[in-house]
């Protein structure tokens, strides 16, 4: 017996926070550059986070936070915004020392 679990429609009242300030230590021997970019399959990791989120069409805002070559990442989610139309947010992480 399965349960049917039913959601509520909203519509596009969620943010979504997606933290792509890896710096990719672990992958440094396969790819040289921001995590958030490392291909897989031919698309860069972010991508991955994106596609269900774009296709939901519950999300209003995507709030991108960013550390590790922010300028590279920053260019790639701009492309993004502009061929899904969709309000993004990036927020640039400093680390204090």
């Amino acid at each position: 017996m399965f349960l049917k679990i039913s959601f509520p429609i909203c519509h596009k009242m969620v943010r979504s926070i997606i933290h792509a300030g890896g710096q990719s230590t672990r992958i440094k021997n396969v790819f040289d550059g921001p995590k958030a970019l490392a291909p897989v399959d031919g698309y860069p990791l972010v991508w991955f986070h994106m596609q269900p989120l774009l296709k939901s069409r519950l999300v209003s805002e995507y709030v991108f936070t960013l550390r590790h070559q922010h300028e590279t990442v920053q260019e790639y989610i701009d492309r993004m915004k502009k061929k899904f139309d969709v309000k993004i947010t990036i927020c640039t992480i400093c680390t204090i020392v």
